[in-house]
């Protein structure tokens, strides 16, 4: 575990035609410190590197819970000062046998407590939305923010700053993990466990691109009027297991939203009546705001993507 692997994929058959790890187990078996992944994608640059969240890191922050992090290929100055303003993480802290099949580096780009789903504006590439869950992160307290980091074109050539800066979106929802951006709108999946702070929710906050490079942050969630509802109440609420992931179809008309399940395993379907979804991906209508299940018995699912041909 800990580590992340690139596998290539026939979209038309769904077989995987490769697999190998690009990095190693981030666990070290001996110290126990680690940096646990959750999500990556590519970089919207075009500098050929990936970006990574982690909702925990016991080696380069002060409070262990992970950030925004950028892999790339090793290179030759990497053993000099780049000035790059990155933290350059050394595998061997966190891989008992100092494994490093892809050639990498790892660089702490941005330090955001609890750091879980990425998304990118593609009106705006520079600006990387970074949601948070605090339930399994060292960082108490550091569950309930939705940061915005706007890159710095110089991480295409590895000069100056990574970042030009990164800040709290908004505050104040309950443990927002589950975000997308989408045609100028920013989608939020809240937590399950309650109702307050709009929890058991589907946000949206419209041409958010706009706000986050005009406005004073952070904003609050519970009050700002662009905070607004998609949908509440769609399922029963959780005591557990009860983070919410979200992927927006290319359309934009609806979302896929996991929602996990109130037990270990196995759960019984629909034992807390007709609106208990738990281990089911359901589609969210983003215009009328109606639910439907897409999908039984996936359970706590993290990362959604939609394929090459959109499905």
């Amino acid at each position: 575990g800990y580590n992340v692997k690139s596998y290539n994929i026939n979209f038309d058959t769904y077989d995987v035609t490769d697999q190998r790890n690009l990095l190693p187990s981030l666990r070290h078996a001996t110290t126990g410190k680690r940096i646990r992944p959750v999500d990556v994608r590519m970089s919207p640059l075009g500098d050929g590197s990936l970006l990574m969240t982690a909702d925990r890191d016991d080696i380069s922050t002060s409070t262990r819970g992970g950030g925004l992090y950028r892999i790339r290929r090793r290179r030759s100055e990497d053993n000099s000062n780049t000035n790059n303003n990155a933290t350059m993480i050394d595998l061997a802290d966190v891989n008992t046998s100092g494994e490093n099949p892809g050639n990498v580096v790892i660089e702490l780009i941005a330090d955001i407590p609890c750091a879980r789903q990425i998304t990118v504006s593609t009106d705006n590439p520079r600006l990387v939305y970074v949601s948070s869950f605090g339930g399994f992160c060292p960082a108490r307290g550091g569950g309930n923010r939705i940061w915005v980091v706007e890159l710095n074109d110089d991480m295409q050539n590895n000069s100056g700053n990574m970042v030009r800066s990164f800040n709290v979106l908004v505050e104040g929802l309950l443990e927002p993990q589950g975000i997308d951006w989408s045609k100028g709108t920013l989608y939020i999946a809240t937590t399950g466990t309650g109702t307050t702070n709009k929890g058991n929710c589907v946000l949206q906050m419209d041409d958010v691109d706009d706000y986050v490079l005009s406005s004073s942050l952070p904003m609050d969630g519970n009050t700002d009027d662009i905070v607004k509802t998609v949908v509440c109440g769609f399922t029963s609420t959780q005591s557990s297991h009860a983070w919410r992931s979200l992927r927006v179809h290319p359309s934009g008309d609806y979302a896929i939203l996991s929602v996990g399940a109130d037990c270990n395993w196995p759960c019984q379907d629909g034992d807390k009546g007709n609106q208990d979804y738990q281990t089911t991906l359901l589609r969210v209508n983003l215009r009328s705001s109606s639910v439907t299940i897409a999908a039984k018995g996936i359970r706590n699912a993290i990362g959604l993507w939609f394929d090459p041909n959109e499905n």
